[in-house]
C-alpha cells in the first residue's frame, strides 16, 4: 500500500514538514525528554522517536553557521557529549547543497518515493 492511498498519513507528513520548515529554533532531544538516556531505544521507538527524527532533519537543513549557533544555545549535557560532532560529521559526508525551502520540499518528496509516486 502506498502512502498516497492513506490521506491521513500524507496530511500528517505535510503538516510535519511545514511545521519544521517554519521553526526557527527547536529544543534538543535531551531538553524535551531529559529522562530518556542518550542511545536509548526510546529515541527509536516510543515517545522520543518523532522528536529525535525531527531534530536530526531540522539540523540537517541548517547551515554550518546555524548549527554552530544552535550548539551554543543548546549545549550537550555530559551524557550526550559527542552527539553533535558525530551528527555533523555525517552531514558533512553527505551534504545536500540545497536552500532551506528546497531541503523541506525534497524531504517531503523523499518520504513518499519509497512507497510510490507522490500525487
Amino acid at each position: 500500500m502506498h502512502y498516497q492511498h492513506i490521506p491521513e498519513l500524507v496530511e500528517y507528513e505535510r503538516k510535519r514538514i511545514e511545521r519544521l520548515r517554519h521553526t526557527t529554533d527547536l529544543p534538543a532531544p535531551w531538553e524535551v525528554y531529559p529522562d530518556i538516556p542518550s542511545g536509548s531505544i526510546g529515541w527509536r521507538m516510543g515517545p522520543g522517536e518523532d522528536v529525535y527524527a525531527d531534530w536530526r532533519a531540522w539540523l540537517s537543513a541548517s547551515t554550518t553557521k546555524q548549527r554552530e549557533e544552535y550548539c551554543k544555545r543548546h549545549p550537550e549535557p555530559e551524557a550526550w557529549v559527542g552527539t553533535y560532532e558525530q551528527m555533523f560529521r555525517r552531514f558533512a559526508s553527505d551534504p545536500h547543497g540545497m536552500s532551506w525551502d528546497e531541503f523541506w520540499d525534497a524531504e517531503f518528496k523523499k518520504q513518499y518515493e519509497m512507497y510510490g509516486p507522490v500525487a
